[in-house]
């Protein structure tokens, strides 16, 4: 676990913040650095964000049917 990301959401202006929010707020910020490894898959904040926008899309897609 990177000891940095796991404490950063805890410290400063970041109190109260909910995760999600973070994570937009590195996506904007930062979009061509990696943001995941998972073996040899490698994801960047935007590539990261783009899965995740949809995969909520399409829940809410399955939601309204």
């Amino acid at each position: 676990m990177n000891t940095y990301t796991d404490k950063a959401y805890m410290k400063g202006n970041n109190e109260g913040v909910l995760i999600h929010e973070l994570f937009e707020k590195q996506r904007n910020q930062t979009p061509n650095e990696i943001a995941v490894i998972f073996g040899d898959e490698k994801l960047t904040y935007s590539q990261l964000g783009q899965k995740a926008d949809n995969l909520a899309s399409a829940i809410l897609d399955r939601k309204s049917t």
